[in-house]
């Protein structure tokens, strides 16, 4: 009996270093990711690098989902840490990150609950999260306070999405729970969680893949021995100069499985073999590994494999962020002179003072993420060039002349101290939607659909007349691809936008 109460008492002052939920990361590949994958690296096999320019830095756009009412959310400090911890983990790659204002999304289905989901018909809370607010030339990262891989589930998670997922799902992002952002996450002890994941995003595999996760396992050889042959560039992570691994979250029915495969002090203490009978000897330091206490760099191969995903399966990424500074809100009160060619921006909200006039043959946009108020006696003369829009910071400090001077918007556009507003549904649009609304007179109503750089793309409703009173008009998706639109309303020369996200 005293040696077991002894067993016992080990095992358990073993366990207290290592984690006590399961391995955090659910960016584990499809089959036909993985398929992709494969043929990827045997069709790149022997590509030199050495002629090909990679971006300096890549574009991140950092997303923080909070409550609705604004509240709750990864913290700035913890956000600042992230990023400087994201830095230092790659270091050694050559890949610097430059990260852009934080896009703030506050909405309570979103700050409850994230179902990790690959859907080929873009539904689910994780698509309508992230499609609407994506930078498509930026590496998004969608902040959330819990993430999870089924309705209910009490473990958080992370996932990155590999470059093939744009094709096959359309998910092209990183969803990370607030808890796992840096290394001082209330875990303690899960290790470069966030670089993990941004290196699935750039088509890093777990070290062990195959071992438990699907796909081939790879063979601890890497030259020809008796009957054994190296697998490594067909089978396992596809990334040779990575040992074969055992899977150190598979091997035993409890969690964590590094108790029994790896020690406090990063060695691996297993006893297992490959297919071939030869022992495991992996390297447990590798970000990519399960030992996540130990996680710590990048193999010289695994940069290669992210070096080739940026410059060839990712070249939408741009490599600075351009935003520039963006104030958060901002009221314009100045005279834009004929001729001049602007785009004023902010984070949340512009306002068109009494005293803001824009003249005749100038081309003026207001760009705000949330709103856009213009108030009496604010005035765009015939002539002008003038627009919304709710992209919010994307182009300050470069001048835009998007719309022909051919293109008047309104004589005059105004908008009463008591904001008229409209409902539209569903939320994101498939087929069909209606667009409800209130007159309190006699009205003349215009109704498009523009794209987010304010061309019209539909006409829902020909300006007409309508009655006081409730109305209704339906939308019909027709030629419309998927992603987001504008819906604008236009009622007796006073404008009124909303976003439409179409499915």
């Amino acid at each position: 009996m005293k040696h077991i109460i002894l067993i016992m008492v080990m095992l358990f002052g073993y366990h207290s270093w290592s984690q006590s939920i399961p391995e955090p990361c659910a960016a584990k590949p499809t089959e036909a990711a993985y398929q992709n994958a494969i043929q990827v690296v045997q069709h790149r096999a022997g590509l030199q690098l050495g002629d090909i320019v990679m971006p300096k830095t890549i574009k991140l756009k950092p997303h923080i989902i909070r409550s609705s009412k604004g509240t709750g959310g990864l913290t700035i400090d913890a956000y600042q840490r992230a990023m400087k911890q994201l830095a230092r983990d790659y270091a050694k790659t050559n890949i610097t990150f430059d990260p852009c204002e934080i896009n703030y999304i506050d909405n309570d289905i979103f700050f409850t609950e994230i179902i990790k989901r690959e859907s080929t018909d873009n539904k689910g809370v994780e698509y309508d999260m992230a499609l609407p607010n994506i930078d498509e030339d930026a590496l998004n990262i969608f902040f959330v306070p819990n993430a999870v891989g089924f309705p209910g589930s009490e473990f958080k998670i992370n996932w990155g999405s590999f470059s093939s997922y744009k094709k096959l799902y359309n998910k092209n992002w990183v969803v990370m729970s607030n808890a796992y952002a840096d290394d001082t996450n209330s875990f303690g002890n899960h290790k470069k969680t966030l670089a993990h994941e941004v290196a699935h995003y750039f088509d890093l595999f777990h070290s062990h893949r195959g071992r438990g996760e699907g796909g081939i396992d790879e063979l601890v050889t890497r030259i020809p021995i008796a009957n054994c042959n190296p697998n490594c560039s067909s089978a396992g992570d596809l990334v040779c100069d990575t040992p074969a691994e055992p899977n150190f979250d598979s091997d035993n029915d409890d969690w964590p499985a590094e108790a029994e495969l790896v020690d406090k002090n990063c060695n691996y203490i297993g006893t297992g073999s490959d297919g071939c009978r030869i022992k495991y000897t992996p390297n447990t330091t590798n970000i990519m590994s399960y030992a996540y206490l130990c996680r710590a760099n990048f193999t010289e191969g695994q940069i290669e494999r992210m070096h080739t995903s940026i410059v060839f399966d990712r070249p939408e990424l741009a490599s600075e962020c351009t935003e520039g500074p963006c104030v958060e809100n901002l009221t314009i009160t100045t005279v834009i002179p004929s001729g001049s060619i602007v785009n004023y921006e902010a984070s949340n909200a512009i306002v068109g003072s009494a005293n803001n006039l824009i003249s005749n043959q100038a081309s003026v946009i207001y760009s705000a993420r949330y709103e856009v108020t213009l108030l009496p006696n604010f005035t765009a003369e015939y002539g002008s060039n003038f627009d919304i829009n709710t992209e919010g910071c994307t182009t300050t400090g470069r001048t835009t002349n998007i719309l022909s001077n051919d293109q008047v918007r309104s004589s005059k556009i105004v908008v009463d101290k008591e904001p008229f507003s409209f409902k539209l549904y569903p939320i994101p649009l498939q087929n069909q939607g209606i667009i409800t609304y209130s007159l309190e007179e006699k009205s003349k109503v215009s109704i498009q659909i523009k794209d987010l750089k304010g061309m019209m793309v539909q006409l829902v409703l020909a300006e007409k007349s309508q009655q006081k009173g409730m109305q209704e008009v339906l939308i019909n998706r027709s030629y419309l691809q998927s992603g987001v639109y504008l819906v604008d309303i236009n009622i007796n020369d006073k404008k009124y936008i909303k976003r439409l996200l179409i499915k």
